[in-house]
């Protein structure tokens, strides 16, 4: 992927900091500019360079896909790989490799969108006036604290059938069976 938004450098950033913490090195990042074929060389490359490599987080929806593709290729499965979101490609090659991704951090980006429509009604039907009261049905303590922690799931091998049944409509899209 890049480092280019505010989403990723705010994303990495976190993410980095956790690892500094526990004391987790970050060998590399790898920036590919969006580009799948160059990310599938930096990942074979990455592998090689690494052979004590022990995880790797794919942050882009091509990147577990590819990133399971290079460690299967060098014959390394013992390599963590955590993929990040449900994307119709990376979901398919989760449930027809298993144990190659094994898990997908998913930011229900379904329910960030669905409670962000419901904010954005909310607040037209309320006017400004109102708004503090239409916001606190989300962030009990506003307008003190203005932050939203939205969900996320973690997906695995073990409870993927859960997360398919309570999100039967958007799992069904990322299987490839829905519009």
């Amino acid at each position: 992927g890049d480092l280019v938004t505010t989403e990723a450098v705010g994303v990495y950033k976190g993410f980095k900091e956790v690892m500094e913490e526990h004391g987790i090195e970050i060998v590399e990042t790898l920036v590919d500019q969006g580009d799948p074929g160059l990310a599938a060389s930096m990942a074979r490359e990455c592998l090689a360079k690494h052979p004590d490599l022990a995880a790797v987080w794919a942050y882009y929806d091509y990147l577990g896909p590819t990133w399971a593709e290079a460690i299967i290729e060098a014959g390394r499965e013992n390599v963590i790989l955590i993929a990040n979101s449900l994307f119709p490609e990376q979901v398919r090659y989760f449930l027809e490799h298993p144990g190659v991704i094994d898990a997908i951090i998913d930011f229900r980006q379904y329910d960030r969108g669905l409670i962000a429509g419901e904010i954005a009604y909310k607040l037209a039907l309320a006017g400004q006036t109102k708004w503090t009261d239409v916001l606190r049905d989300y962030v009990s303590n506003y307008p003190e604290v203005k932050i939203m922690y939205w969900q996320f799931g973690v997906i695995t091998q073990a409870n993927y059938t859960v997360y398919a049944e309570q999100y039967p409509e958007v799992w069904q899209m990322m299987v490839g069976g829905g519009e």
